[in-house]
């Protein structure tokens, strides 16, 4: 009998970024020459950056979760632009345009996950000072 993959948070996290890195990638190799896909990509892949850097050296005490929600909601918005032009021109049938909005998805769909977790987090009340010696 299979059991369940249960993934731990860093897994997760690395899937999260790599699929940040494969959508932003497939915009950069394939639609070049296309701007409503080309900087929203490279602004995305940027900002996706930024996040990792706030969540590998916040440290546990400082809590970013409003300033790494604010990135992700930022973040999905940036991959509406190239969402659209992909589905608008989905009559091409071409493999490369198919790929990217899975990808496309993908991200959008963890980017949301992301946002919506932080808004909790934000809201979360903190008792690390009411427990502190």
């Amino acid at each position: 009998m299979l059991r369940p993959v249960r993934l731990r948070a860093v897994e997760r996290g690395l899937a999260q970024f790599s699929v940040g890195v494969v959508a932003a990638s497939l915009s950069l190799i394939y639609f070049r020459s296309d701007l409503k896909m080309f900087l929203p990509a490279v602004a995305s892949f940027v900002l996706l950056l930024v996040c990792m850097v706030f969540l590998a050296f916040r440290g546990n005490r400082v809590r970013t979760y409003h300033w790494v929600g604010l990135f992700e909601l930022v973040i999905l918005g940036l991959w509406a632009p190239p969402i659209y032009a992909v589905a608008e021109n989905m009559a091409a049938r071409s493999v490369e345009r198919r790929a990217a909005l899975v990808f496309y998805c993908i991200n959008v769909i963890f980017r949301l996950l992301n946002f919506i977790g932080n808004i909790i987090l934000t809201h979360e009340y903190n008792t690390t000072k009411h427990y502190a010696p």
